[in-house]
């Protein structure tokens, strides 16, 4: 009859398809997971070779899950017709997911605006030398939050690995980093992307690849511009030429890229924020406010009062205990709360669990470690 039949096991595997991509609302969520539960592609035979049987990839599956085959019908170019085979997905659940579809595609297509605003798109990229792509993630409040991700473990291929290596970075502080030095080399000030050929995130240090006479306005002899570019380099930052062609430089800018607190932020060998821009925690500066005005309403008497009149002036909540020893804090430490200065790992969850020694040389040791 030239009808096509149906391969009852296959056509299990699509639903079983259909179904997991309406859960999951992901086109890369789903490939993420098939591959997890070893699920592969059809293995056909054809001229005596054997095709298929691979991991589903993201262009396979867009294209099977808006098959219209699936329904019954036989598409012909932009057409498609009834088929003389049976529907092996129900057209409820095929239409939810064209619909799913389409609102992603209506998402993403925003998407390259913001992308072209990230200034090292296309030049930035991990130790083991894969392209970090810049990618969004949306807070509960609808802030968007720009990261730069490894390829390989932005496609779901690379298992997170405790080997040092630094695949995801906050688009903000890495920007303003490279910022910071093509400013202190070029006075012009331009954008780095202008610049910038290629950065690299190392474990210890992030490098920026580019061309010598782009620091300057005119040409010049290499040595001498280079020579200029080194009286203008930061403390602690080096400069190397390029093996591959003399006219590059690679300034060595020696830091890590830690995560402290849910926050990236870059750090010298001892510890120490590199970039030192202020950083107000509006939840930490709101419970530092609280906890004096807990202490207000306990008086001032209370210090001098017998042992069981403190405890009854102390807040009963636990949670208002913990917090209320922000106010004990050294003053210095206070004033770097109100500023954003303050330890790039304090956080107020990480303060209320930690135990708060009352000597303030003891409280600056224990936060600098944070």
């Amino acid at each position: 009859t030239r009808a096509l039949v149906t391969n009852e096991a296959e056509a299990e595997t699509v639903r079983l398809i259909f179904s997991r991509y309406l859960e999951l609302g992901s086109v890369h969520a789903l490939e993420r997971w098939l591959n997890a539960e070893g699920i592969r592609s059809k293995t056909r035979t054809s001229t005596g070779r054997h095709r298929g049987g691979a991991p589903f990839g993201r262009g396979a599956l867009f294209h099977l899950l808006k098959n219209r085959t699936y329904l019954g019908e036989i598409p012909h170019r932009d057409r498609t017709y009834p088929g003389a085979h049976d529907a092996i997905v129900e057209a409820a659940v095929f239409d939810q997911v064209q619909q799913l579809l389409v609102a992603q595609a209506r998402r993403h297509e925003a998407r390259p605006t913001r992308v072209s605003a990230m200034s090292l798109r296309g030049m930035i990229f991990d130790a083991d030398g894969s392209p970090m792509s810049p990618t969004f993630t949306h807070g509960s409040r609808g802030q968007v939050y720009r990261y730069y991700v490894s390829a390989p473990l932005q496609a779901g291929a690379l298992r997170t690995v405790d080997d040092g290596a630094i695949r995801r970075v906050t688009a903000d502080v890495i920007e303003a980093l490279i910022a910071r030095c093509v400013t202190a080399l070029a006075p012009q000030k331009p954008s780095p992307a202008n610049l910038a050929m290629r950065v690299e995130i190392h474990p210890t240090t992030v490098q920026i690849v580019a061309t010598c006479a782009a620091f300057f306005a005119r040409p010049g002899d290499l040595v001498s511009q280079r020579e200029t570019l080194i009286g203008r380099l930061p403390a602690g930052h080096r400069l190397a030429i390029e093996a591959s062609d003399p006219a590059l430089i690679r300034i060595v800018i020696p830091c890590r890229i830690q995560l402290r607190g849910g926050r990236t932020v870059i750090t010298d060998a001892a510890g120490g924020v590199v970039d030192g821009q202020p950083r107000p925690d509006p939840i930490l500066i709101k419970a530092l406010k609280n906890a004096h005005r807990l202490l207000a309403q306990a008086g001032g008497a209370a210090r001098a009062a017998p042992a069981q009149a403190m405890l009854h002036a102390a807040p009963a909540v636990p949670y208002e205990r913990g917090m209320l020893r922000l106010a004990f804090l050294a003053p210095d430490l206070q004033t770097q709360i109100l500023e954003g200065r303050q330890p790039a790992g304090l956080t107020l969850q990480r303060f209320i669990a930690c135990e708060l020694p009352p000597a303030w040389d003891d409280q600056r040791r224990l936060l600098a470690a944070f």
